[in-house]
């Protein structure tokens, strides 16, 4: 019932929550892979309509000033009639009057945070197994959320930056140098880098261009 509600609370712990009960079971893999090769996906729900987490990340950025969500009154006028239509059903401001947008916004906020924090555990189980040196981490996100920018909620057909400028970082220590970049790469590279990385040559069919050198230096 949680799933279509502006936010709700999460009475669970961090330590029992789903994104903590994941990224335990990817040390327990880890741990079963010490001397083998091995590729782990882990797929994280959040953050991610039912709009809710645990404390102490419900209540980590309610003394930040939040910025307000992006929209100009006039941004609709030369939209396609889809795109409109969403705006004009107004879920935005029937959904999250006065200020609750921004109560929306610090806690998507928080269940970022909460992925960062187990994030962090995860890379440091790597280091403490000894694992780190020979292993390709890759954290990426699938598209973005509006949370309220351009009279929206969560996504939509739109190529808008808040959907399209999703989060990618890599680290293979000894490997790739430490750096940020602004070339333009979709996931679809993603598989194609890995094989290049690796020396391993592509099955047929793969339409993702590798973007190993850019990593690399």
């Amino acid at each position: 019932p949680t799933m279509q509600m502006p936010f709700a609370d999460d009475p669970v712990p961090p330590e029992e929550n789903i994104t903590a009960s994941l990224f335990d079971a990817a040390r327990d893999y880890v741990d079963d892979h010490t001397d083998d090769p091995f590729i782990l996906w882990l797929s994280i729900p959040d953050p991610h309509p039912p709009y809710m987490v645990c404390e102490p990340y419900a209540s980590m950025y309610d003394a930040i000033d939040m910025p307000a969500p992006i929209w100009e009154p006039d941004e609709m006028d030369n939209k396609p009639f889809r795109q409109r239509q969403v705006v004009e059903w107004n879920r935005y401001e029937h959904d999250y009057p006065g200020d609750d947008i921004l109560k929306l916004r610090r806690i998507y906020w928080g269940m970022v945070s909460y992925i960062d924090t187990e994030m962090g555990k995860l890379i440091n189980h790597l280091n403490t197994t000894g694992m780190a040196d020979n292993t390709i981490v890759i954290f990426t996100a699938d598209h973005g959320d509006y949370m309220g920018d351009h009279h929206m909620i969560r996504k939509g057909p739109h190529v808008y930056e808040a959907l399209t400028h999703v989060p990618f970082i890599a680290s293979w220590p000894g490997h790739f140098a430490k750096k940020s970049t602004n070339a333009m790469i979709a996931n679809i590279d993603i598989f194609p880098t890995l094989f290049d990385l690796i020396d391993l040559e592509l099955p047929p069919g793969v339409q993702g261009q590798s973007f190993a050198s850019v990593l690399t230096g």
